[in-house]
């Protein structure tokens, strides 16, 4: 049985909530892909920024400290998130505002425009992403503005699902990353709602000393099999398996990573 949107969308809530405390320690990879999404942050002057997931702050932090902001506005699915993202702040003299809601669908005006938009590894969770990034930009998006943003792709995380579908024999098991975007898809969707666009795909290969360490990291950023559902492996005994094929298939435990950023002005 399919889940429904109102479901998926409480396990990610869950997941993330549950991982709030341990974020900051092991986002290694997407405190990696925040300083490339900041180099691609216009520089000058913002009035109102939002910021789409802005999870516990990390890259609100980065992004104040090298703009002028007056105030941003950070919404985020968790509220277990804002409240770090709130301490992680506390320092800063930019206003900074968070609202808990779904990114999808923002609990604001549809007059409330923003100069400026960005979101980090957060838009790959939506379950609309073609209306939700039209809505945006039409609702949110000030004329002249910007909107820059960084969402994990297809390609992401190919190799665990390759060692799962060889463990259990499951050829039709799909991770969740098989519902991310493509280059092309984030291409044809920019084009038809936004001008001077701007897409790139960067692959991010990182290893492992085994594969616990990386099922940790996930589970620990709060990306791994939401909470409350099924756990792909049920033992140590099946994660030493999975261990040992995932070295078989590919020498050592190495995930990789596609990230799609993209730049565009309203």
């Amino acid at each position: 049985m399919m889940q429904s949107t109102n479901c998926k969308k409480d396990l990610i809530k869950r997941s993330f909530s549950k991982a709030s405390a341990t974020y900051d320690t092991f986002s290694h990879l997407q405190k990696e892909v925040n300083l490339h999404l900041l180099s691609l942050v216009p520089q000058g002057a913002f009035k109102r920024v939002l910021e789409i997931g802005c999870g516990t702050g990390n890259f609100t932090k980065q992004l104040v400290a090298s703009r002028n902001i007056d105030r941003i506005l950070g919404i985020d699915l968790s509220f277990d998130m804002l409240i770090k993202a709130e301490e992680n702040l506390r320092q800063t003299t930019t206003e900074f505002y968070p609202i808990c809601c779904d990114g999808e669908h923002i609990c604001l005006k549809t007059e409330t425009k923003f100069d400026l938009i960005v979101s980090a590894s957060c838009m790959h969770w939506f379950q609309n992403l073609p209306g939700s990034l039209e809505s945006i930009c039409k609702n949110h998006l000030a004329q002249n503005g910007h909107i820059v943003c960084a969402l994990f792709g297809k390609r992401t995380l190919v190799e665990l699902e390759q060692v799962i579908k060889t463990l259990y024999g499951k050829k039709d098991f799909f991770l969740p990353a098989s519902d991310f975007p493509t280059k092309t898809e984030i291409q044809g969707l920019l084009k038809d709602i936004l001008k001077d666009f701007y897409v790139e795909s960067v692959t991010i290969e990182r290893k492992y000393p085994n594969l616990m360490e990386l099922l940790l990291a996930l589970k620990k950023t709060g990306t791994a099999t939401p909470a409350g559902a099924r756990p792909i492996f049920y033992s140590k005994g099946t994660i030493k398996e999975a261990d040992k094929i995932y070295r078989d298939l590919f020498g050592s435990i190495r995930a990789t990573y596609q990230v799609i950023f993209l730049r565009a002005q309203g």
